[in-house]
């Protein structure tokens, strides 16, 4: 309804003002007290986890997915302090060996690859991969050559910038849940994110297969 959409976006508005106006300058305390005692202290990295759990859980309670809440308490702690240090030192490989397979998997699981069926479907699936990559390549090249680079790095930037990863899994999956795409998008979307990321490494390969690295050049010169 609406009034219910009006009342979601006012009290996400509402939270991000009290996060960064009320909630900002007390991690930050927290934050300078531990880069003054020159370590971190448990009770301060329990303090980050429950706090990011606690954002995550409101901004799902307001309606809002719990991984802008997760999002946000991770952009009002400092990233240079020593716990904001320590935290991703403590959450980085729970993060990549266990929560990123994880996630990836339970993706799969959604994922119907048999609804793509037909020639009318594959060939939308053909055109949302072409239109993907023709935007996100060209939009990123012609910027970069406009910008003054050379025409095989800008191109190379492009095929860079095409690859689509976790972050677009993690929005097709919001969208599936939210009834915004149906599984037969959600299933043409995961391909072209599958397809784009993977083509990535032999275009970038045909690209700069030529080129000499910059230090064979530096030694050939000297």
């Amino acid at each position: 309804r609406p009034s219910m959409a009006l009342l979601t976006v006012f009290l996400t508005l509402l939270y991000v003002v009290v996060m960064f106006a009320a909630v900002r300058p007390i991690v930050g305390r927290v934050c300078r007290r531990q880069d003054v005692r020159g370590q971190v202290s448990r009770t301060a990295v329990v303090f980050g986890i429950v706090a990011l759990l606690v954002s995550a859980l409101v901004t799902e309670l307001i309606g809002v997915h719990a991984l802008f809440g997760a999002f946000l308490m991770g952009a009002v702690i400092p990233h240079d302090s020593l716990l904001g240090r320590e935290l991703v030192r403590r959450l980085e490989d729970i993060v990549h060996v266990i929560l990123l397979p994880t996630f990836f998997a339970f993706i799969g699981l959604k994922t119907e690859l048999g609804l793509v069926s037909g020639l009318g479907n594959w060939a939308i699936c053909g055109a949302i991969v072409l239109i993907a990559c023709v935007g996100k390549i060209g939009g990123s090249a012609v910027a970069a050559r406009l910008s003054g680079m050379s025409l095989r790095d800008s191109t190379s930037l492009g095929v860079l910038m095409n690859t689509r990863g976790l972050m677009e899994l993690i929005v097709l999956n919001i969208g599936l849940e939210m009834g915004v795409i149906s599984p037969t998008l959600f299933a043409m979307l995961v391909i072209m994110a599958v397809v784009t990321t993977l083509a990535t490494a032999p275009f970038l390969h045909g690209l700069t297969r030529n080129t000499a690295p910059a230090s064979s050049e530096l030694s050939t010169a000297g």
